[in-house]
This record gives C-alpha cells, sequence and structure tokens, in this order.
C-alpha cells in the first residue's frame, strides 16, 4: 500500500514559491509581477511550467498583447526563460523557466522567442527554409562556437563589473548590499559600459563617499545619473584649482 499526502483549500490546484526579490523590484511593472506570481504557481509540479497563453489570459483576465509585453519585461530582466517547443512541425507550447539566477537576454532574443500563437498553428519556418538554414548552420559551426565562447567570456566580465559596482555603491552609500541588489538592477547597464562608469567614479571622491556629503542611492541608479557621471560632472576639480593658483602666482 502507497501512502500519498493530499492538499485541501487553496493549494489543491498546485502551489509554487515567490522570489521577494522580483515583488521588491521598483523597475518591474504591476502586471509582470503578477505574470511571475501566475508561472511561479504552477512550479510545484516540477522545474516548468506549461501553462497555455490563453490560460494565463483569461485568468489574469488581460490581452495577449499584455501578455507578451510583460513577459517580455520579465525575460530582459533574465527572471524567467521562455522556450517554444514544436510537435511534427507546428508549434505545440511555449515553456516557463523559472530562473533561481537571473539570466539577461539581448533584446534581439526577447522579440523572438516569444510569439502570439495559437496551440496547433504553423510556425512561420517551413520545411525548405529549415533545411537552408541547417545548412548554413552547418557551414558557420565553428563561427558560432567562438562567437559563444566570447559571449560567455563577456558575461563573465560583466557579472564582475556588476559586483564591483554594487560594492562601491555600497560603501559610498553606507546602505547594505542586499538593499543595493533589490535597486540596481544589470538591465541598467542595457547600453551604458559599466567598466567606465567604474573608472569615473574612482576618480570623483564624492561618489566613492570620500567627502562629508555623500551621495544618495539615486546618483547611482537610473541612466540620466550614469550619463552625468559619463561625463564628468562628479570629478576632482581640486587639481584644476591647484593649476589655477600656480598661474596666478607665475603672473603675480
Amino acid at each position: 500500500m502507497t501512502d500519498f499526502i493530499k492538499l485541501q483549500g487553496i493549494f489543491e490546484e498546485g502551489y509554487g514559491i515567490i522570489a521577494k526579490k522580483v515583488m521588491r523590484d521598483k523597475a518591474l511593472n504591476v502586471i509582470a509581477k503578477s505574470i511571475y506570481s501566475y508561472i511561479c504557481s504552477y512550479s510545484g509540479k516540477g522545474n516548468d511550467a506549461f501553462p497555455s497563453q490563453k490560460l494565463i489570459c483569461s485568468d489574469l483576465d488581460i490581452s495577449k498583447d499584455t501578455l507578451v509585453k510583460y513577459t517580455n519585461q520579465l525575460k530582459e530582466k533574465g527572471y524567467i526563460t521562455v522556450r517554444q517547443e514544436k510537435e511534427k512541425g507546428k508549434f505545440a507550447r511555449n515553456v516557463y523557466t523559472i530562473n533561481i539566477v537571473p539570466c539577461m537576454v539581448s533584446s534581439d532574443t526577447v522579440k523572438t522567442d516569444t510569439e502570439t500563437i495559437g496551440y496547433g498553428e504553423m510556425d512561420t519556418n517551413n520545411n525548405t527554409s529549415l533545411n537552408n538554414n541547417n545548412n548554413i548552420n552547418n557551414n558557420n559551426k565553428k563561427i558560432d562556437t567562438i562567437n559563444q565562447s566570447s559571449l560567455d567570456n563577456e558575461r563573465v566580465e560583466f557579472r564582475k563589473n556588476f559586483r564591483e559596482y554594487i560594492n562601491i555603491v555600497s560603501k559610498s552609500t553606507g546602505l547594505d548590499i542586499f538593499r543595493i541588489e533589490n535597486v540596481i538592477q544589470p538591465s541598467l547597464f542595457k547600453d551604458i559600459e559599466i567598466k567606465e562608469v567604474i573608472e569615473k567614479i574612482k576618480e570623483s571622491d564624492f561618489l566613492q563617499g570620500l567627502k562629508e556629503e555623500k551621495p544618495k542611492i539615486g546618483n547611482f541608479t537610473t541612466k540620466n545619473m550614469l550619463n552625468r557621471i559619463l561625463i564628468d560632472s562628479y570629478k576632482n576639480t581640486i587639481k584644476k584649482q591647484d593649476e589655477k593658483n600656480k598661474n596666478w602666482g607665475r603672473v603675480l
């Protein structure tokens, strides 16, 4: 005889665990948080959740366009990964994977791997185009391997620089790292070179928290502020003043 556990009430149809980090992400839209919570509610059945787009839209009372828009936001920030599965050459389902470690993706990937295709509809790639693509992929396999290796190295370097940036902000503002991580997301540096920002911060006593007036967290959390850092708005001016004093002394 096999024993088993039976759930009743609200847990009867399944349950999941929701990451507080995602819920506290102020850059994430409330609809995106709802979609994330919905997907997590399916994770109690395994590593992957398989709710259909139609079911998600019905349960959350949103349109397909809204679902795609805010699912893309979750994907761009690396909270979930979505891939399409086919059966006999036809689109069958989207597989939503909840990432324990956020895995950022490019904007091109975000736009292409989640489409509003109904169950059983033909994918836009027919057999001929698939065969052509396979030939191209075989010819470029070595190049792809090199590109993937370069991409992996870039990701490792970015994670290293991002961790250094978090530590610098924590030290200069006096805030704990956990709070900093909830405010500053990797997507902040989508179009900005993080290494260059770090070097500019090291040229500023104010941004390093070495002056009596300490910087606020807001000095580091928006692209507008990062651009101000990059144009040397906070760079030390003591050397320039000393140079002016020397020139003034020569005149006298």
